[in-house]
């Protein structure tokens, strides 16, 4: 059955449309409007927020995203000062007193840096993942979970971590040109650290206070220097518990505690997985492991 000519002609006159609405958007400019151009660069940090969980992404680029308090608000700012609005444009404001847990990710691009701008206080925990090339600490956390920093950290100031089951997953320095301090109460949980501790820019002091399952340097990655221009203490309110202080510079490697004419103290069973050095400088500080310390190689 043939279609009636009217038909046909209809037919025709729209593939005919068709194919020349095609070639106009095909060879069509681009226009880019410079607020287009803004709002796709902002997307390289977002943000969103639902039930208690706050997660940041930063994606593509390296960039800086920046937490804050707003006036008991959540803030956050990229590398440029933007403001980067949480679950999106004209979204409400989100309280921090209603945010239980922070996560963090990058996709491995160079510099991608989170700052901690605020003082946290979170229920559920704080996850940087090792996607995200530095954490900086400008203050302190305290999580009743888990706090996971998984790559470098840098501290702006000193710095009370308190939470259950500490991770480090990279180095720990002060800011340059400045030394700061560092306090971690793991509670009932343990500490693991996994990168050297001070190499660029001392510590001004490493004060673990309780650590019930136990402290490791050297966990999945070995920790060759612990370096400090003032007192090192492990177990300063508790002894350690669980599986005690474990010392692990790595295969044939030695672990080197260095301070300032500063005391180190460890308070808690010691175990050696490498050799171990302390060096408390040349007009001394005193090396105490105290009788609730026994030192023991690997078995």
């Amino acid at each position: 059955m043939q279609l009636p000519n009217w038909s046909r002609n209809l037919l025709l006159r729209r593939r005919r449309q068709r194919e020349k609405s095609a070639r106009q958007e095909l060879f069509a400019p681009v226009r880019l409007s410079l607020r287009k151009l803004e709002e796709r660069r902002v997307l390289d940090v977002s943000a969103a927020f639902m039930s208690g969980v706050l997660e940041v992404e930063i994606t593509n680029t390296s960039d800086v995203a920046t937490l804050q308090d707003s006036g008991g608000n959540v803030s956050i700012r990229d590398a440029g000062n933007n403001n980067i609005d949480v679950n999106g444009s004209g979204s409400p404001p989100i309280a921090w007193s209603d945010v239980q847990e922070v996560r963090v990710r990058g996709d491995a691009a160079t510099d991608q840096v989170v700052v901690f701008d605020t003082q946290l206080s979170l229920d559920a925990g704080l996850q940087v993942e090792d996607t995200i090339e530095s954490t900086v600490l400008a203050d302190s956390v305290n999580s009743g979970a888990g706090i996971t920093l998984g790559s470098d950290v840098v501290l702006e100031e000193d710095i009370m971590l308190v939470g259950t089951n500490l991770t480090f997953g990279g180095s720990i320095d002060s800011q340059p040109n400045a030394t700061h301090k560092l306090t971690i109460d793991a509670g009932v949980g343990s500490i693991a650290f996994n990168g050297n501790i001070g190499e660029i820019v001392p510590l001004r002091g490493l004060d673990i206070q309780r650590a019930v399952g136990g402290v490791t340097f050297g966990e999945s990655s070995p920790v060759q220097l612990i370096n400090s221009t003032d007192p090192i203490t492990i177990g300063s309110s508790f002894e350690i518990g669980g599986t005690g202080v474990v010392f692990n510079g790595g295969a044939n490697a030695t672990l080197r505690i260095v301070t300032t004419n500063d005391d180190v103290t460890i308070n808690g069973p010691t175990e050696l997985q490498s050799d171990l050095s302390i060096n408390t400088g040349s007009r001394g500080g005193d090396i105490i492991f105290t009788a609730a310390s026994p030192i023991d190689s690997e078995v």
